[in-house]
């Protein structure tokens, strides 16, 4: 292997026993609630660090669709800077915000320990995001093929701590079965031990030739930490550039203003 992956592979490990001495020294707070907090802004500073710079990455809140439906309370959201921000209210960019889901990355779940009851919530809380827009006209002829993109925003699970991955697996399969595939979180990262993924609808293939079905879950056990922050990164910028392709229009909003 070339030296320079070998030392990129070691610098997201790196990251992964960052983020995990990060949130041990977090546990010390007494409230649940201050713990939630530094989780959270843990993975922020994480995704701050590495996304797109044209992202914005807020601390929570909540994503509305087109037919005015609303999600449930999501604990980070990225965001494509070609969408509209409200944020007038979130000066610091340390408060809640809220964002129109035609123009949302990703949105992501935080939880201090990953077990079945924390997974139904997490899965819950993602799939109360409102569908995108139909892709129409929106999108520019010469852009290229969009991945899965019914299943936008990119959603992700991440935990410091967890369940193991065979207990994790028979939990996410048994709380999204009657969930349509598009509403799957996408990545379920447990810091140190696992990471599992969403196989899209094209499916894919490991590389020793292990052939993946479509819409199906593959936890990855070796090196969790390189493979998980690696694909969360890689997955949001691949977002983010084709949303840049995407001719969103928010006329909607002013329409659908009450009278």
């Amino acid at each position: 292997m070339d030296p320079f992956f070998t030392r990129l592979r070691d610098y997201w490990e790196s990251v992964g026993k960052a983020l995990r001495r990060e949130a041990e020294v977090a546990s010390v707070f007494p409230n649940t609630a201050d713990i939630g907090v530094s989780r959270e802004r843990l993975y922020i500073e994480f995704l701050r660090a590495h996304v797109p710079a044209f992202c914005t990455v807020s601390l929570g809140g909540f994503a509305f669709g087109a037919d005015g439906s609303e999600s449930r309370q999501i604990d980070v959201l990225v965001a494509s800077g070609s969408s509209l921000r409200f944020d007038f209210l979130n000066k610091d960019r340390q408060g809640k915000s809220f964002a129109c889901v035609d123009g949302l990355v990703a949105a992501v779940s935080l939880k201090s320990n990953l077990d079945g009851k924390e997974i139904a919530d997490a899965v819950e809380n993602l799939a109360s995001l409102p569908l995108v827009a139909p892709i129409g006209g929106l999108y520019h002829p010469m852009g290229p093929r969009l991945k899965d993109y019914d299943a936008w925003p990119l959603k992700v699970i991440y935990a410091p701590d967890g369940a193991m991955h065979e207990t994790a697996l028979e939990h996410l399969r048994c709380v999204t079965a009657a969930l349509p595939v598009t509403r799957w979180p996408d990545l379920v990262h447990v810091c140190g031990k696992y990471v599992v993924v969403k196989i899209g609808a094209d499916g894919a293939r490991t590389r020793d030739g292990t052939t993946l079905q479509p819409n199906s879950f593959f936890a990855q056990t070796t090196r969790p930490d390189a493979w998980g922050f690696a694909m969360v990164t890689q997955r949001i910028q691949e977002i983010e550039q084709s949303m840049r392709m995407m001719l969103f229009t928010y006329d909607y909003l002013l329409d659908k203003f009450p009278t």
